[in-house]
């Protein structure tokens, strides 16, 4: 056998290499249309996800790479997404706000009929939720991985360890109500401004992590990091801070974000073009390349 012989047959009887499909970091809307995030933070690129009516808004999980699509139709119903399909959630009503738990573990799901907490891992069974006033559209909400629910309004926040139980109720202005992965320990932004942290264990009490003396002085939006720590965004002129839950000491970084979305564990949506990569040891924002037209 020549040896250019048997390279050809070295070469036929290697098999292909199977192809790698890169992760979802998570989802982001343009226009009506859904694009997938996929790659790695800095090596990642958006292509229209298929299969899917135009869409009006997306609610996401803040450490899994899932979204609830609420399509443009006020009569269709909304729709749960994630890597591996995507999939009509069934509730009674016409759906006008929904929430996400961090590990897209719970749904909760505000209609012209009533809120509803669906769990997402079991018979995605709705389950009724009664409010103690009527619904309106200044309202908020905001569900745990372990199934609780909050409501929020302009002046008051109302909490359910369970559907079937009385909220807890206090009178307490948030913005940007978050439930810590995997607990029902709450964080949020106060009108002082202060970034507190509530636990419904011991009936909601309040603690203050960061107030203006820490660099909290025009916050925008919360959420929590892939490393048990909060990232909060501000205004033009202010840092972006990251605070720790071990050493609660508000670490200001000179970066510029005036706002954000999460995609996935420690990475976050800043705007159509770009990512904060939080996991990084620097946290940097990247550039996210225009968006592919490739099915």
């Amino acid at each position: 056998m020549t040896i250019s012989a048997l390279l050809l047959f070295i070469q036929l009887a290697v098999p292909a290499p199977t192809p790698v499909a890169a992760p979802t970091l998570g989802y982001t809307l343009t226009g009506q249309q859904v694009y997938a995030i996929s790659g790695l933070p800095g090596a990642a690129a958006a292509v229209p996800y298929s299969g899917l009516p135009p869409i009006k808004f997306l609610v996401s999980a803040s450490l899994a790479p899932a979204v609830i699509a609420l399509p443009a139709a006020a009569d269709a119903p909304p729709i749960l997404v994630n890597p591996t399909h995507h999939i009509a959630l069934s509730v009674e009503g016409i759906v006008s706000m929904a929430a996400l738990s961090p590990s897209a573990k719970y749904a909760a799901l505000l209609t012209s009929t009533g809120l509803y907490r669906l769990p997402l891992t079991g018979d995605f069974s709705p389950q009724p939720v009664s409010l103690p006033f009527p619904a309106h559209a200044r309202l908020a909400l905001t569900v745990s991985d372990l199934g609780a629910v909050l409501v929020t309004t302009p002046t008051d926040l109302y909490y359910w360890s369970d559907p079937k139980t009385q909220p807890l109720h206090l009178a307490l202005a948030l913005r940007s109500p978050r439930f810590k992965p995997c607990s029902n320990l709450l964080a949020a932004l106060s009108a002082d401004p202060a970034l507190i942290l509530m636990d419904p264990a011991t009936g909601l009490t309040i603690q203050t992590l960061a107030s203006e003396s820490d660099g909290l002085t025009s916050p925008t939006a919360m959420e929590f990091g892939s490393d048990n720590s909060l990232w909060v965004t501000q205004g033009p002129a202010a840092p972006l801070l990251h605070i720790p839950l071990g050493n609660r000491a508000a670490e200001p970084l000179p970066l510029s974000v005036p706002g954000f979305s999460a995609l996935s564990a420690g990475v976050f949506l800043v705007d159509a073009q770009h990512i904060l990569d939080t996991t990084r040891v620097v946290p940097s924002i990247l550039l996210l390349p225009t968006v592919s037209e490739k099915k």
